[in-house]
């Protein structure tokens, strides 16, 4: 509920809205999330109070994950505008096209201010699409071909990062892999 409020932004032509209080304590917040006098669970409370500073909530992490695609449409809307004033190719025309298709909020995501989808895997898979959307714009808009890439990594031997410095408890090395594509270990 929290990510699809700058969907519903975007949907709607809204520009920005308040959340009233992000560290209403009026008890301990630990114990007791129902802390208004209207009984909501966590409202006013994005923020939890801990011994070193505030800590944050779910609620506050899944916000901003809702800005950052929030921020994917923008750079795609501002991707599209400069595309349109270019001459394209049929390449180019079908690239705009679905990217000015992603820009429309489907009612399967957000049909209304209270009605929305609750799959989380129908937000990322069109965050994934939007930010493929862009590369492919910034590919076309450079004149660079378009190329199938594939990476093969050996996993075998102790993977060490730059300056001999581990991740993880265990030295785990993570990472993600967007534009689809095999992947082999």
């Amino acid at each position: 509920a929290y990510r699809i409020i700058p969907w519903m932004c975007w949907k709607y032509d809204i520009k920005g809205y308040l959340y009233w209080c992000v560290n209403f304590w009026n008890e301990n917040p630990w114990q007791n999330t129902m802390n208004t006098k209207w009984g909501q669970n966590g409202n006013g409370l994005l923020y939890y109070p801990g011994k070193d500073g505030p800590v944050t909530s779910i609620r506050l992490e899944a916000t901003r994950d809702g800005i950052e695609d929030y921020e994917y449409l923008y750079l795609l809307n501002k991707k599209v505008k400069e595309m349109e004033a270019k001459e394209l190719d049929a390449a180019g025309k079908t690239s705009l096209e679905k990217a000015k298709k992603l820009l429309r909020i489907d009612n399967f995501i957000v049909e209304s201010m209270s009605e929305y989808t609750q799959n989380e895997n129908i937000i990322y898979k069109r965050r994934a699409e939007i930010a493929e959307a862009i590369q492919d714009i910034d590919r076309i808009s450079s004149g660079k071909p378009s190329e199938n890439i594939q990476v093969t990594e050996d996993f075998s031997n102790t993977v060490t990062a730059e300056g001999g410095k581990n991740f993880g408890k265990l030295g785990e090395l993570t990472f993600e892999l967007y534009r689809g594509g095999a992947f082999q270990i």
